[in-house]
């Protein structure tokens, strides 16, 4: 393997390994001078009691779903206590003793990917009830936030997974 071929997958493998792990939401809230483009998100128990989702990411096209993300990630706290549902692809990261499940959401050119961090509702044997990292899901739950050290993180909590 040629060393631009080598030094080209350490940097996707690396930004992908970012996005899907971190998926950081900052040091901490910030207040932001840019105007608020994020989606209208809905917080009517009307909605919620019949099934509808607060956002469900499964309906936009790859460019919304990236801006999405990413405004989940840069102001988290619009989104706390959100319904919310993606697309994408089962992966995986054990980090010391913790595996992390996310699912990854892919754009057009592999280069930006996205991913959500998601904690099932109901406990799974990994890996035997869980699928082939890879595989398309399609994830809802609750959106919060959470600290390990002085970082914080976001994620899908009491989530559904469905192959």
């Amino acid at each position: 393997m040629t060393k631009q071929k080598t030094s080209s997958i350490l940097v996707i493998t690396a930004c992908v390994l970012l996005l899907l792990f971190c998926s950081a939401c900052g040091s901490a809230p910030k207040e932001s001078a840019v105007p608020d483009t994020s989606p209208a998100v809905s917080s009517s128990a009307t909605e919620e009691s019949r099934g509808a989702y607060d956002l469900d990411l499964t309906v936009l096209d790859s460019n919304m779903i990236y801006a999405n993300i990413y405004s989940m990630m840069e102001h988290p706290d619009k989104y706390v206590g959100k319904h919310i549902r993606i697309r994408g692809n089962f992966a995986t990261a054990t980090v010391w003793s913790t595996v992390y499940f996310a699912c990854v959401i892919p754009d057009a050119t592999a280069c930006c990917s996205q991913g959500l961090e998601f904690i099932l509702a109901k406990e799974r044997a990994y890996p035997a009830e869980y699928p082939k990292e890879g595989t398309e899901i399609t994830v809802s739950g609750i959106f919060e936030t959470y600290w390990e050290g002085e970082q914080l993180y976001c994620r899908l909590k009491e989530a559904e997974m469905q192959e």
